[in-house]
């Protein structure tokens, strides 16, 4: 029997995919690009609606998880672009 290591966000990554709920990107589809699970991407919503979204405990981030998570945004950022450029020409097929 193997043990499995649970995944540790950063606050920044948690705040940004928060961000993105709120600026209304759907969950289903924040959780999907940013391959969380759509339940905790949930539970950082309503940590956050509460006040009480925190990071992966009270351990400095380092600089290469600071980049990882940068680099997460980036990809998240450019997913949405490239879905966006998708649907434009999607609706104009069917209009």
């Amino acid at each position: 029997m193997t043990k499995t290591t649970r995944a540790k966000y950063t606050l920044e990554f948690k705040l940004e995919a928060v961000r993105l709920v709120k600026g209304g990107q759907g969950l289903t589809a924040t959780a999907t690009i940013l391959g969380v699970a759509e339940q905790t991407l949930h539970n950082w919503v309503k940590a956050d609606r509460e006040g009480r979204l925190q990071g992966p405990g009270t351990k400095p981030v380092s600089p290469e998880q600071m980049e990882i998570a940068r680099l997460g945004a980036v990809r998240m950022f450019v997913c949405q672009a490239v879905f966006e450029s998708l649907l434009v020409p999607l609706s104009a097929a069917r209009g």
